[in-house]
């Protein structure tokens, strides 16, 4: 067996990267997949229903994903893993502390995490089942101006 090319895409039913090479972690290829799109009601969108999706081009760097239409249109999305991953419990009330001053300064935060702290502090939590967005819960409290988003699986933009 030959392998003659790889493609990564990181979000899926957007337009692919071509790439040298490619890391393996337990979810398959780094990058790859890792981010879907969802409508309002949580039902992800794929290209064979929505073909123009493919026209949305993708480019993934150590710290960002962008998403691009063309030259001049594009959107820079800040790429972290799971934000309380490996911290002591000092550190990860620091980094919950952040996000949630984040929020309330009406900043949109989207986190992939299974972390019940992190779900804890969450407006609304995406749970996925085989990629499928299968239930949004929205929590008790009085949501802010702008939503703290976090999925128990891949992220939802």
């Amino acid at each position: 067996m030959r392998l003659t090319g790889i493609c990564l895409y990181p979000v899926k039913s957007l337009a692919g990267i071509s790439v040298l090479s490619a890391d393996l972690d337990a979810l398959g290829l780094v990058g790859d997949r890792r981010f879907l799109v969802v409508d309002e009601n949580g039902r992800f969108l794929t290209q064979r229903t929505l073909p123009r999706m493919a026209l949305i081009t993708t480019a993934l760097d150590p710290t960002h994903l962008t998403l691009s239409v063309s030259p001049t249109a594009s959107i820079r999305i800040a790429r972290a893993s799971d934000p309380t991953a490996a911290l002591d419990a000092a550190s990860e009330n620091t980094v919950l502390a952040l996000l949630q001053k984040l929020r309330d300064q009406g900043k949109t935060i989207i986190i992939a995490a299974h972390h019940p702290a992190v779900l804890a502090i969450a407006d609304h939590v995406a749970h996925l089942t085989a990629g499928v967005v299968t239930r949004i819960d929205q929590a008790a409290r009085a949501a802010p101006p702008t939503p703290v988003v976090a999925t128990s699986g891949v992220v939802a933009a």
